[in-house]
């Protein structure tokens, strides 16, 4: 089990409709159980902890990524130079 097997499958949930949906299928009252059982149907190992705290990860890379491309094209930026 581990971290990176849960961001690889947080990774393939955003690129395969079918996973998405099976995780939609779930409802509001998905556990983590669930959704790692789900994983586990696609051949990725990791427990309940992994992936919350691959979704913690994923969710700070993001935050990075799209701070950094909004500093980039921020019009207050050009005006400091």
């Amino acid at each position: 089990m581990s971290i990176q097997s849960a961001l690889n499958y947080i990774q393939f949930v955003r690129t395969n409709a079918a996973a998405r949906e099976a995780i939609l299928a779930l409802g509001q009252d998905a556990t983590l159980a669930a959704v790692v059982e789900l994983g586990a149907g696609a051949g990725f190992d990791f427990s309940a902890q992994d992936l919350a705290r691959a979704h913690g990860l994923d969710w700070k890379m993001r935050a990075q990524v799209y701070s950094s491309r909004a500093d980039a094209l921020s019009p207050l930026k050009d005006a400091q130079r």
